[in-house]
């Protein structure tokens, strides 16, 4: 009973890490890369125009990384 439990406890974590690894490349670190761009153009921003175009992608951005609906609803936000 308990190799069977430490068999499957040691199975499946390498595979719990891998799946963590695999999020974190594809989805958190691009996302951080994008914005630190956009809050440097924030800084950069030398009208208020800039500046609510550039607030308008942080937003898009936030809200597109939102599981399952994020898409659909950074779409909404007014371009």
């Amino acid at each position: 009973m308990k190799n069977d439990i430490m068999l499957v406890v040691v199975v499946t974590a390498p595979v719990v890490i891998i799946c963590i690894i695999v999020f974190l490349l594809n989805v958190v670190f691009p996302m951080l890369a994008e914005r630190k761009y956009i809050k440097n153009e924030l800084g950069r921003a030398c009208s208020d125009r800039d500046y609510a175009h550039w607030k308008r992608k942080l937003k898009r951005l936030y809200i597109s990384c939102i599981p399952i609906v994020g898409k659909r609803l950074s779409e909404r936000v007014k371009k």
